[in-house]
């Protein structure tokens, strides 16, 4: 979430606030398990890889309706595989390094764990 104010860019997000329940998938993990889970996000990922991309470079690179990416782009955003880069003016969103990676180490670990 962007909120300006007297020329201050505040920016939140999203925190995992509840312990997790031992033998469950944590939240996070269930996030990027989800984000995964869906063609039109795994599309947009592969297009955010070469490198940072507009709102609307994503809308007309999918064909999909302004409110449905803004969706995908949500689900992404909050599984952490994708950054986005506010310049003021522009905005721009790009795949975070490292995050696809992740999930292999993430399941490694609840897998492995009593």
């Amino acid at each position: 979430m962007f909120q300006d104010y007297r020329g201050l860019r505040v920016i939140q997000y999203p925190a995992d606030a509840l312990p997790a329940v031992p033998g469950e998938p944590p939240p996070d993990l269930l996030r990027l398990t989800r984000a995964f889970s869906d063609e039109s996000r795994l599309r947009i990922l592969r297009f955010l890889a070469t490198g940072p991309r507009s709102f609307t470079d994503v809308v007309q690179f999918m064909g999909l309706a302004k409110s449905t990416v803004h969706h995908h782009m949500v689900v992404l955003r909050a599984a952490g595989l994708v950054r986005v880069h506010d310049r003021g003016d522009v905005t721009t969103y790009s795949l975070r390094p490292g995050a696809v990676d992740e999930l292999g180490d993430r399941l490694h670990t609840f897998f492995q764990a009593e």
